[in-house]
Parts: C-alpha cells; sequence; structure tokens
C-alpha cells in the first residue's frame, strides 16, 4: 500500500496570518482562548489556549474545486506537522471526508470517503493506491472544515 504524509498550512502562510488583521476573504481574524485543531501543527491545542479563527484560501486544488475555509490557527507557533505515513491527530480524533483529486485538481468523485468510526490510515492508503488519485483534501464530516492535505510520499 502507499504511504502518505499529512501536509498542512506552510510556515511562510501560519506567520502571515498569525499578525494579519484581515484573513483570505477579508473578514476580520477572530482571536479565541479556545484552544482548538491547528491546521499548521496538526494537532489539537487545549481548552485555554491563543487562537486564531480565520477564512483560509486552502492552496489545492486550485480551478474551479478551489476554496476557501474557517480554520483554527495557533497565535504562538509551534513546529509544523512532519510525520510521514502518521495520520496527524486533528484527522484521528474526528470524523472526517476525504476528497479525491487528480493531477488537475479535477474531483475524483468515486474516490471520496467518509471515514466515521477509524482506520483513517487505510482509507488514506487504499486511495492514494488508485493511480487517478493524485492528493486527498481532508474536512470534518460534519462542518466541512479543512484539515489539512494527505499526499503520497
Amino acid at each position: 500500500m502507499t504511504d502518505f504524509r499529512a501536509i498542512g498550512m506552510d510556515a511562510a502562510t501560519a506567520a502571515r496570518l498569525r499578525t494579519a488583521g484581515l484573513d483570505d476573504a477579508g473578514n476580520a481574524v477572530v482571536a479565541r482562548d479556545s484552544g482548538g485543531p491547528c491546521r499548521f501543527t496538526l494537532s489539537d491545542h487545549p481548552a485555554g489556549s491563543a487562537m486564531r479563527l480565520l477564512s483560509w484560501a486552502v492552496p489545492r486544488p486550485a480551478g474551479v474545486y478551489a476554496l476557501a475555509s474557517p480554520i483554527f490557527l495557533s497565535a504562538t507557533g509551534g513546529a509544523a506537522w512532519d510525520a510521514p505515513g502518521v495520520v496527524p491527530p486533528v484527522v484521528a480524533a474526528r470524523q472526517v471526508a476525504l476528497r479525491a483529486y487528480d493531477a488537475a485538481g479535477m474531483m475524483v468523485y468515486a474516490a471520496n470517503r467518509l471515514v466515521l468510526d477509524g482506520g483513517h490510515g487505510d482509507v488514506i492508503r487504499s486511495l492514494l493506491d488508485q493511480h487517478e488519485v493524485a492528493f486527498l483534501n481532508c474536512h470534518t464530516a460534519l462542518a466541512g472544515c479543512y484539515l489539512c492535505r494527505f499526499e503520497r510520499v
């Protein structure tokens, strides 16, 4: 089976959005001490942690499937997620929707999956085993908020 890497927000974008007054959609960035799932560290920060709530223009795909999503971002930084073959905590702890895309950024409808009861890594590997699937965007199953992207290692 194909191994994968979870890709969160890049460091330059995280630094920009930590200091921005407006998000990618032109909304005021909201400061919260709620904790939450950071899209840079791909880990859950406990209640009381300084977070920023904002709309982020997700980098892939571009074109007709491009999207902006509400996200939480740790206000204080932390290390970027980098653990190939490991499902990050923000995904493993949640029911998720995996949206599959080909190399041109077009959705591969038949490969989209809901992961509701665990086994996230096995589902991710099986989808990336499909030659037409270039990457997966992972969203919360109910609210649809973007969590991260999965690509082959």
